[in-house]
């Protein structure tokens, strides 16, 4: 029963390890940021825009729903379920928050292309199988 969850969890191939390491990574970056934003919302409210206020939602509603996103997101990452659209996910909201954070912050949010990369070039890792995990098919 272990053993079928550790294969499933780590894989079966000589690519296994590395992909392990980039999904627990970008797991616990999702996780921190959205764990955090609801521990310490004060810290974290300044990075919200403030034109969402046009739209009805208090910056804090905003910061809260990004906070569940980032939650669910940091899961999905670490379960290893779902990972092309996880990946796609999250490589284009790191776009999205670098282009609407603007480049007057660029000296904070220049990690955020580095991630969208990561979670980019993991999406598109060329070998998975059906259920979404990555492994190299048996020849």
């Amino acid at each position: 029963m272990v053993s079928c969850y550790y294969s499933r969890f780590i894989g079966n191939s000589k690519h296994s390890i590395p992909i392990l390491c980039l999904r627990l990574g970008l797991a616990f970056v999702f996780l921190y940021a959205g764990i955090m934003s609801i521990a310490e919302p004060s810290h974290w409210v300044g990075w919200v825009p403030e034109w969402v206020e046009s739209f009805g939602v208090s910056l804090e509603a905003a910061l809260r729903f990004h906070a569940v996103i980032d939650i669910l997101l940091g899961v999905l990452f670490l379960l290893g379920v779902y990972q092309k659209w996880v990946g796609i996910s999250t490589g284009l909201l790191l776009i999205v928050i670098t282009i609407v954070a603007g480049t007057h912050v660029l000296d904070t949010t220049f990690r955020d292309i580095g991630l969208a990369m990561v979670s980019l070039g993991y999406a598109f890792y060329p070998v998975k199988n059906n259920e979404g995990y990555h492994h190299v098919p048996k020849k």
